[in-house]
């Protein structure tokens, strides 16, 4: 069978970026160093041979490089028999395939419980920081002006604000990113389904005509000694 087709690897990379400010509150990365690397998809995700036993003859080779290997290596090693059965390297494909998927959506389930656990702490923290300065200021015996009273309540007013609305930018940046991963990595998906459809169709070509021609050999060998026992 000629050489497989060598597909470049689709990008796909949860980063999602929890960030929350207020006053004393900083921002807080939930997924911090997982940045989006274009040209590269998640090592959790990807259909790819395991050829860790190569690590050392390999440190040399470029990490994308040895990512399409990778890869390639995954669906030749599919194929790598000659004589088994389309459907049976199918149903591996596709079991790989959903192997795959089951994890993307792990994944996504963690990074959604991380941001939404950091949302709710930052919110309670920041909630309780302006409660108790409120309390510190209307403290009973304590002594404040009209305009101090004002210009107290007119700079909570203003922080709850500004801690909302980036509460609201820190969401929609995530969903943002949630839907971009999803369909990179369905995108990516598609993209290797289709490089297997093609490579399996040369591969069913010459197994059929492999198949055909053992067969008709077979068919002659047995006529050839139904000959042999005739004369005989």
């Amino acid at each position: 069978m000629s050489a497989l087709l060598l597909a470049s690897s689709a990008i796909f990379c949860f980063a999602c970026t929890s960030a929350t400010k207020s006053g004393d509150a900083s921002k807080t990365d939930v997924n911090a160093g997982a940045k989006k690397d274009s040209g590269q998809v998640a090592d959790e995700v990807s259909l790819k041979a395991d050829r860790s036993q190569y690590d050392e003859m390999r440190k040399d080779i470029p990490e994308q490089t040895k990512r399409d290997n990778d890869e390639l290596a995954f669906i030749r090693g599919l194929m790598a028999e000659g004589n088994e059965d389309p459907s049976k390297i199918r149903d591996r494909f596709s079991k790989a395939v959903r192997d795959r998927r089951d994890k993307f959506d792990k994944l996504t389930r963690k990074k959604r419980d991380e941001f939404n656990k950091h949302e709710k702490v930052n919110r309670e923290e920041f909630l309780k920081k302006i409660k108790l300065a409120r309390e510190e200021f209307m403290k009973p015996g304590k002594k404040v002006s009209a305009e101090q009273r004002r210009d107290f309540f007119a700079e909570q007013e203003s922080e709850r604000q500004d801690f909302f609305s980036d509460e609201r930018d820190n969401r929609h940046e995530f969903e943002s990113t949630a839907t971009e991963s999803r369909r990179d990595f369905e995108a990516y998906v598609t993209e290797k389904n289709n490089q297997f459809t093609s490579d399996m169709r040369e591969y069913s070509t010459n197994y059929y005509d492999r198949k055909k021609q053992g067969d008709l050999k077979k068919r002659m060998d047995e006529k050839a000694k139904e000959i042999e026992k005739t004369k005989t």
